[in-house]
């Protein structure tokens, strides 16, 4: 007796059809996230600015490069460390002026930070100073005049 395995079958659209609409839906996706990525690039400088003006867009501040941590996932975290102009290191907590958070001043931007990752790289790494430890990056220094230049389109 010869028995045959159950065979599958199932109907698929059109090859043409299918590969236009994956690639058109990877088209898409690469183009969302480069968006989101500039976005973020521009929130972050603005986040910055806020968090040591106390949200005034006129006020003077020290902050050139802001500290971004790379996460297990692959993806950033802001750590509220920064520099000044004068190469000077300070953080958002311990700067006079800057209103207290109990999670600390960066806790509400990390609601949208970590979306910068090894995916949208192409789009970040450019703004950025990396930071070794023994060869081994453990962080980055964003370029917040740049970021905040950085075009959304």
């Amino acid at each position: 007796m010869n028995e045959s395995a159950p065979r599958s079958t199932y109907s698929i659209p059109d090859g043409p059809l299918e590969g236009d609409a994956v690639h058109a839906a990877v088209t898409a996706a690469i183009k969302a996230d480069t968006r989101l990525a500039r976005l973020l690039l521009v929130y972050i400088a603005a986040g910055v600015r806020d968090i040591l003006t106390g949200g005034d867009p006129e006020a003077p501040f020290d902050a050139s490069y802001v500290e971004l941590r790379p996460a297990s996932d692959g993806s950033l975290i802001l750590t509220g460390r920064y520099w000044t102009a004068a190469g000077d290191t300070r953080t958002f907590d311990s700067t006079e002026g800057v209103e207290k958070s109990p999670w600390g001043a960066a806790y509400e931007m990390n609601e949208w930070v970590p979306y910068l990752d090894n995916g949208n790289d192409r789009v970040w790494r450019p703004l950025v100073i990396t930071q070794e430890l023994f060869g081994t990056v453990v962080g980055y220094r964003l370029d917040l005049v740049r970021a905040a230049a950085h075009p959304v389109d």
